[in-house]
């Protein structure tokens, strides 16, 4: 492109842009020109993934463009709010893309500082993002500070690495959860919601460019009477499961062990009053495990109180509704289990799968509980309302751990259940062992990653058959890494699948998938 100078006093002033100041001197003489070439009409960019380098040519009339005399400006200026931002000072562009989505117009200047004449061209520049579908990391930066990357397939598979990097919120510490809540029932925009969890609080981002805030936490999403602890931070978050359809109501679970529901969608989703009281006129509340039991449908809600060590059940399946609250169950003394729990004898990790094993439609729930004496059990139940039995634990099964096959499990600090395998999956350090409690078939299985295990998760919400299995793992030369299993249905064995895997991340510590570009 190319800017031709008018040697007219008057229009060139008007043209050119001189700031000169008239002082009556009509001593017409030559100007430096210059020449602009090699900037394309249009750039087609990846926010957060690629840089935008533009080194233009330019021919200038009087002088070699020594750098001394010229001043260089990039401007990005969105195509629809009009909002200017300065990328650029120097002569070549090199700008990593962290202006959002959108059209935009790229403005190029260059200024003879002796004269004050600015020659100037532009380009247009379509920034897309690539945060439609795929698995987010939260984990620690090679520095020690929370950062998020992204395996997307939007398209092409592609990582999106630093995706907290200049957000908004300051460096944080001891990154804990993310969550993509997807859509709901209710409401498809206002409902999604990104959050994530460190040492410092929980925050929700921008779900368009991950941008924060440190006001956004969740104190200010909850309208409660008494005062909120200042870092509270969310453990659990509900979202919804993988089946077609299927939604999950709005919960969260803080590290205080309290139960949040959604109160208002209209404001942008706003909590109201914590649902783990004893009665509906009494603040005094009971802590909880960090999960909701339920079936992918989210039509009934079991959670467990850490105080009295016993399931309980939500009061009614409109929860959460203000007024909502948990009831404890009435053990009839036949049961596979009790509810409420033997002295000694506690919960210590639970999953909502899609397993369907005696006649769950969507999906049962595991638990492992752990007794005094490093003894282990699992609980299995199918949470929905019955009307021959008016509680919603249905379709009980109880195995008991054998310690002498499921070596090193007290070690373990992580776990994970199979849908369609009778398998607890635990890891301890490098190692991955699969414990297959089947009664009379009790064997353990390993598989030594050759890296530290920092994640472990079967993925629910892009496989509806919850065969899915992502790990993370870690050592110093290729840092994070986190690969996509496929787990063997051949009941003789336990066999993964390499289906991708990819490096260079963060030290993974939570995962959660994408599935919307809302």
């Amino acid at each position: 492109m190319k800017l031709h100078s008018i040697l007219s006093g008057i229009i060139m002033v008007a043209l050119l842009w001189s700031c000169s100041e008239d002082k009556g001197n009509y001593d017409y003489r030559d100007i430096n020109e210059i020449v602009i070439e090699g900037i394309q009409e249009t750039y087609n960019v990846i926010y957060k993934r690629d840089t935008l380098r533009i080194s233009p040519q330019l021919t200038f009339s009087m002088d070699d463009g020594r750098a001394d005399r010229y001043q260089y400006e990039w401007e990005m200026q969105g195509q629809t709010n009009g909002v200017k931002t300065i990328v650029g000072t120097d002569r070549d562009l090199e700008y990593f893309v962290e202006s959002a989505e959108g059209a935009y117009t790229l403005w190029f200047r260059a200024t003879d500082t002796e004269t004050d004449v600015c020659w100037i061209t532009k380009a247009e520049v379509n920034i897309r993002t690539l945060f439609g579908l795929g698995m987010m990391v939260i984990g620690e930066d090679e520095d020690g500070y929370a950062d998020i990357d992204m395996v997307s397939v939007a398209a092409d598979t592609v990582v999106l690495r630093n995706l907290m990097k200049n957000n908004g919120l300051p460096p944080m510490r001891g990154p804990k959860l993310i969550r993509y809540t997807g859509k709901a029932y209710y409401s498809e925009a206002l409902a999604v919601e990104l959050w994530i969890t460190t040492d410092d609080g929980s925050f929700y981002l921008d779900t368009k460019t991950f941008r924060g805030d440190p006001t956004h936490n969740i104190q200010q999403k909850i309208l409660q009477g008494n005062a909120l602890p200042t870092n509270m931070r969310i453990l659990w978050m509900s979202r919804r499961h993988g089946q077609a359809g299927a939604h999950m109501s709005r919960v969260f679970i803080t590290d205080t062990g309290d139960v949040y529901g959604v109160f208002n969608v209209a404001l942008g989703v706003i909590y109201g009053e914590a649902l783990n009281r004893m009665d509906a006129n009494s603040l005094e509340r009971y802590r909880v495990f960090p999960i909701i039991f339920s079936t992918s449908s989210f039509s009934e809600k079991v959670l467990y109180d850490l105080d009295h060590n016993r399931f309980m059940r939500a009061s009614n399946s409109a929860f959460p509704t203000p007024g909502s609250l948990f009831l404890p169950f009435v053990d009839a003394g036949t049961e596979v289990y009790p509810a409420n729990q033997p002295a000694g004898r506690t919960i210590i990790y639970g999953e909502n799968t899609m397993n369907k094993d005696n006649g769950a439609s969507v999906g049962n729930s595991y638990v492992l509980m752990r007794e005094t004496g490093d003894r282990y059990y699992v609980y299995r139940f199918y949470s929905v309302y019955r009307a021959a039995e008016p509680w919603p634990m249905c379709y009980r099964m109880m195995w008991t751990i054998d310690p002498s096959v499921a070596t090193n499990l007290p070690q373990a600090r992580m776990w994970a259940f199979a849908s369609q395998r009778t398998f607890l999956l635990y890891p301890v350090g490098s190692v991955l062992y699969a414990y297959d409690y089947n009664p009379g078939n009790e064997r353990l299985y390993q598989i030594d990653l050759g890296s530290e295990i920092t994640c472990l998760k079967f993925d629910t919400n892009s496989d509806a058959s919850g065969n899915t299995l992502w790990v993370g793992t870690y050592n110093a030369y290729d840092k994070g890494t986190l690969t996509r299993y496929g787990l063997s249905l051949d009941p003789n064995k336990f066999e993964l699948t390499n289906k991708g895997s990819w490096s260079g991340l963060v030290k993974i510590a939570d995962m959660d998938w994408r599935d919307s570009d809302l």
